[in-house]
């Protein structure tokens, strides 16, 4: 990369980085009005904002380009555009590096799938559930005990009306599991770390994770300052953040737990 190209990229990304401070909130992680934003600077793909539709027209534009590393602040956003960007990350053994933000569609999908990952200084990769999480499996549990009742000829009105507001959420919600599923068995890694802060035991809306742990759930080649997701790494660089987040370490019998 030549050096006029580098100190674009750097302007870019502190810019960037300037604005999405400012809209990122982790207390509302996919929701945002700020549409999503990307570039291209030699042989580096930006992308910053919302996961959406927006993914389509990052891809599009990168196939007669070849890049090699993407620099993403994402507080999250769609799951089923979020797994499209992680096939596209994965398939292209493309290096993502995170100046400030990853969180939820963006870490479950684009960070996981990364040839190697870099977590800048003061940055934070966030966790914050997925398709598999507890919430939504009790929902479809719901569904499924009705519908069985239905067609046995038990079922009240009540239930009958709820299996008919439902149906869509339903279905939409089997099938992104099952794209999910695919996705983390193609890209080997345990998708727990999805729900790590929530089961078995809901510590906090979102968490992150230290290095060992990320590893421990087969996210390897992992370059993160020292100390990344400790909480005097948090007390440090996210004050303002430390009541909102839990973090998770390994105990000194290499299992996973929070971290006090």
């Amino acid at each position: 990369m030549s050096m006029k190209i580098y100190k674009q990229l750097v302007v870019a990304l502190v810019m960037a980085a300037l604005s999405f401070s400012a809209m990122a909130d982790e207390s509302k992680p996919e929701k945002s009005s700020t549409p999503a934003k990307f570039y291209f600077l030699d042989n580096v793909g930006l992308y910053f904002g919302v996961i959406d539709e927006t993914v389509n027209d990052f891809i599009s534009a990168a196939a007669d380009k070849k890049i090699e590393r993407l620099y993403i602040n994402s507080q999250g956003g769609d799951a089923h555009f979020g797994i499209i960007f992680g096939h596209w990350v994965y398939d292209n053994q493309i290096e993502v590096e995170v100046p400030s933000l990853c969180m939820s569609a963006c870490a479950n999908y684009v960070f996981t799938a990364a040839k190697t990952k870099i977590i800048r200084p003061s940055a934070l990769v966030i966790w914050h559930g997925s398709a598999e999480q507890w919430t939504i499996r009790e929902m479809n549990k719901k569904y499924e005990d009705y519908l069985a009742l239905s067609l046995a000829g038990k079922a009240s009105k009540e239930q009958i009306a709820y299996l008919d507001s439902d149906k869509l959420r339903y279905e939409g919600s089997n099938q992104l599991l099952s794209e999910q599923r695919q996705f983390f068995k193609k890209i080997n890694v345990n998708e727990y770390i999805t729900r790590l802060g929530h089961e078995p035991v809901f510590y906090k809306r979102v968490w992150v994770a230290t290095v060992g742990v990320m590893n421990k759930m087969n996210i390897q080649n992992i370059s993160a300052p020292e100390g990344y997701g400790n909480i005097d790494y948090l007390k440090k660089h996210h004050p303002d953040r430390i009541d909102r987040l839990v973090s998770f370490g390994l105990n000194s019998e290499h299992e996973v737990a929070k971290l006090d």
